[in-house]
């Protein structure tokens, strides 16, 4: 890593996120944890977390307005609440702001792993240290230019579908044992509501009993899934441009370390029979596409493969859950072309 990383890696200036310098030097990935992609996780869920709680504060007025002004409370209001709901976080998700954020994290996640990987591969070849070269995250091939955009809209699918699939149930619930109870008029209501819902979209330190929908959770968890898919898909690219022909799951095998991942490490697998299903990845354009080509599968299904046959339904790549810390290494009898293809 040179020295003067924190100059040459210039971040753009739209957001928090792209404000913020890289300070660090030495390894870039330390065994599936390395403190420049952490770095990059906690700075995207900033984002995540602003222009959300910027958002529903917006929401949180014009649901309480919608309450206040209906005389007649009832199921239809809670439709017509439902309905804000729905209108302002697909206006988050949305945002320009965000869209940037997401990218830009992917993008350089995905050349630092690539820069990584190859310094890695070069080392165990030569047996030497390798000349440390400038990083220019600006430039990439057609290949990794398109694979970074096509990423990052990858990355902006399952923004839009927590709504559907993580809050919008629990809102409902919350929202119609809000205001449809009975003896209280229509201002006690609203101000009721405003504080059931501040507290649900996380402007409170405690949601309420019951509810699993806080956002700092959710939010993280993209975060991490940003930063592991990029950096995935990254080294592996630098295997094939290199002509590795296996690669490894590694993690840090502490408390945290699910059988999943556990079930997943250490086992050396070809990298022939995951470039196919990278180049789809990278065409799929459909949420129903990725998860065909990359499934996230429960526990118990995911340790019911034997890990010789993970290649074949796509789970020997991370992540293989939310939050997961999983990274791809090399193995120990690695084989490699001596010369790299260009690009």
């Amino acid at each position: 890593m040179p020295e003067n990383l924190e100059k040459t890696v210039k971040l753009a200036s739209s957001s928090l996120l792209f404000r913020v310098l890289l300070d660090v030097d030495g390894s870039l990935c330390k065994a599936a944890g390395g403190d420049v992609f952490r770095k990059y996780e906690d700075l995207l869920t900033e984002v995540y977390l602003r222009t959300f709680k910027k958002q529903m504060k917006s929401c949180i007025s014009e649901a309480a307005s919608v309450v206040l002004g209906t005389k007649t409370i009832n199921e239809k209001t809670v439709s017509r609440l439902m309905g804000v709901y729905k209108k302002h976080f697909k206006k988050w998700s949305k945002s320009k702001v965000l869209l940037d954020a997401v990218k830009g994290t992917t993008k350089k996640i995905y050349l630092v792993a690539r820069e990584e990987s190859e310094e890695k591969i070069l080392k165990l070849l030569t047996k030497k240290p390798i000349k440390k070269k400038k990083i220019d995250i600006t430039v990439g091939t057609d290949e990794d230019t398109k694979a970074i955009e096509v990423l990052s809209k990858q990355q902006a699918f399952w923004m839009g579908e927590i709504y559907e699939s993580k809050f919008q149930d629990m809102l409902k619930k919350y929202t119609e044992e809000e205001i449809l109870k009975t003896g209280l008029d229509a201002y006690e209501i609203g101000e009721n509501f405003k504080k059931t819902l501040s507290a649900l979209y996380g402007f409170t330190p405690e949601p309420p009993k019951g509810w699993k929908g806080h956002p700092d959770d959710y939010f993280a968890a993209l975060s991490t899934n940003v930063a592991t898919v990029a950096r995935t898909h990254g080294t592996l690219r630098s295997f094939q441009k290199y002509g590795v022909t296996k690669y490894q799951v590694s993690n840090p095998e502490d408390e945290r370390t699910c059988p999943r991942c556990s079930h997943a490490a250490d086992h050396p697998f070809e990298l022939s029979g995951v470039t196919e299903r990278l180049d789809k990845l990278i065409e799929a354009d459909t949420p129903e596409k990725v998860r065909k080509l990359h499934p996230w599968l429960s526990e118990k299904e995911f340790l019911k493969v034997p890990k010789d046959k993970l290649p074949d339904g796509g789970l020997s790549m991370p992540p293989f859950h939310p939050s997961c810390r999983c990274a791809i290494d090399i193995v120990e009898d690695f084989e490699v072309n001596l010369e790299p293809e260009s690009g």
